[in-house]
């Protein structure tokens, strides 16, 4: 109800409590997808970015099984999803697909709801973002570093 909490200070002097008005706490925000990777629309994607979603709050990892697919023109694309070794509560579930992406491609990230919180509530909705890969492909050769001494004398 509307009714009027007080607490137990006063006003200097009078000796009675002082009223405060009650406020109403409002109910737990209902876990949801707060941000998905790559973000929708975003174009020239590399072929090897990661794709993930971050949930609101953490997630059983024991349910993120499947939770996040991608598929381009419809047709699924294979590969598993994975979490950070953050134990069971999570707030990120990754995809990682079998292959890079192929370049120039629309793909369709999907967020289902069918994983659940620490409390066994699913996300309120769905999410799904689109994006697109770039021209270039996956640059996948390790990096080569070479280090030379300084000739006597250089400084």
């Amino acid at each position: 109800g509307g009714g009027v909490a007080t607490r137990g200070v006063g006003v200097p002097g009078a000796g009675v409590p002082t009223p405060i008005p009650a406020c109403r706490v409002p109910a737990h925000a209902p876990t949801g997808v707060v941000r998905t990777r790559p973000p929708p629309s975003t174009r020239d994607v590399t072929v090897n970015a990661l794709v993930a979603g971050v949930f609101s709050e953490p997630m059983d990892s024991a349910t993120l099984s499947g939770v996040i697919t991608l598929s381009a023109s419809g047709s699924p694309i294979p590969g598993t999803v994975t979490t950070p070794s953050s134990g069971n509560a999570v707030i990120q579930a990754n995809f990682l697909p079998a292959a890079p992406l192929a370049p120039l491609t629309s793909y369709q990230l999907q967020v289902s709801t069918r994983a659940t919180d620490l409390n066994g509530n699913p996300p309120a909705s769905a999410v799904q973002a689109d994006f697109t890969t770039g021209t270039l492909t996956a640059d996948t050769m390790a990096p080569l570093l070479t280090i030379r001494r300084p000739l006597p004398g250089d400084r």
